[in-house]
């Protein structure tokens, strides 16, 4: 039988290792001036990760691995379905109980998306953390409602 060789260039390719390499070493040198040349998709700070200490973290591989496991994915899916359902709820003549619901499950949802962070800070390191917008986003969100709970 024929084989086709295929076209498509697998995600740790080392052809793309060093593009991502290229473009770390291009912001570095301060030639790389645009936005888009200087942030990075989280998947591109896996695949080249900078070289800090926490690229030397011992738990690293760890913890990438936690968060990439379904189980996890899973159990951050249902805390995101709980705490929309429990948001989207009238408060307005609702019962105690419901009203207790909807904060715990804002509460719950905010750690566990804080632990996620911490987790990815810890893996990544901050100056690859900082690259993803995806990243920035999620840590941005941790902390507004975080000051919705302390506010009340």
């Amino acid at each position: 039988g024929s084989r086709r060789k295929s076209a498509i260039v697998p995600l740790f390719s080392e052809d793309r290792k060093a593009e991502i390499h290229r473009r770390k070493s291009k912001h570095a040198s301060g030639r790389g001036s645009s936005l888009g040349s200087w942030f990075l998709t989280t998947a591109e700070a896996r695949e080249a990760p900078d070289e800090s200490a926490a690229a030397d973290h011992p738990f690293r591989n760890f913890i990438e691995d936690a968060l990439d496991k379904p189980t996890f994915k899973i159990v951050g899916s249902l805390v995101i379905v709980a705490t929309t359902a429990a948001m989207s709820n009238d408060d307005f003549n609702s019962p105690i109980i419901w009203k207790e619901f909807a904060w715990y499950m804002y509460l719950i949802s905010t750690l566990f998306f804080a632990f996620e962070s911490i987790l990815r800070l810890i893996s990544l390191g901050a100056t690859i953390f900082c690259r993803s917008l995806d990243n920035l986003f999620n840590l941005f969100l941790v902390i507004t409602t975080a000051a919705g709970l302390v506010s009340g």
